[in-house]
Order: structure tokens, then C-alpha cells, then sequence
């Protein structure tokens, strides 16, 4: 049940990669996909942050022991990927806010 969670949260993260190169402003699922996509990035954002901000605090479990190599590598790992989570975030929501410029263009609703 846990990996069908997981599965659920993650799959429109992936998708959306794939609905970026062929996105059709008039079809008929782009208006769901594209108020779907408004509500689950931001949260997705939200989220990234709070994982960045989890891992920044690890640092005074690191601190406890400073010699010890696999805890700073962990955390540098960490870090790695909460902020390349946080910057791919961000190009979704540039990519989003373009798709609006186009939208109010096109009159779509």
C-alpha cells in the first residue's frame, strides 16, 4: 500500500516532462491537466522546500560526530538533491507560467 502511495504522489511528477513537449492548448484534457498541474506543483514545491529544510537541520546530527565521513557524505547527498528537486521545481512553474502567457492569448478558459 505504501508503494502504491508513492507511486500516486510521483507518477504526475514524471508526467509532466512528457505533457511539456506535446502540450495542445486546445485539447480537450489540457484545461484538467493545466489546473491540476497549479495545484500539485506548488505543493510539490512546498514539499521540497520542507525536505531542504529537514536536511539543513541534519547538520547538527553531524555535528556530533565530525570525523565520520558516510555522515557528511550522506548529507552532502542530501542537500544535492533536495536543491536540484527545488530547481527543477522551479523550471515546471517557469514552464507554467509561460503555458498562461500562451493561454490568455489563445481566449482559452
Amino acid at each position: 500500500m505504501e508503494k502504491l502511495l508513492q507511486l500516486l504522489v510521483l507518477v504526475p511528477y514524471f508526467y509532466f516532462f512528457s505533457w511539456q513537449r506535446k502540450v495542445q492548448p486546445g485539447s480537450k484534457h489540457f484545461s484538467f491537466l493545466y489546473y491540476f498541474y497549479w495545484i500539485y506543483l506548488p505543493l510539490m514545491a512546498l514539499f521540497s522546500l520542507g525536505f531542504t529544510l529537514f536536511s539543513l537541520i541534519l547538520f547538527n546530527f553531524i555535528l556530533l560526530e565530525p570525523k565520520d565521513l558516510a555522515r557528511w557524505l550522506i548529507w552532502i547527498v542530501l542537500i544535492l538533491s533536495s536543491l536540484l528537486n527545488d530547481w527543477i521545481v522551479y523550471t515546471c512553474l517557469k514552464f507554467m507560467k509561460k503555458l498562461r502567457l500562451e493561454k490568455k492569448k489563445a481566449n482559452l478558459p
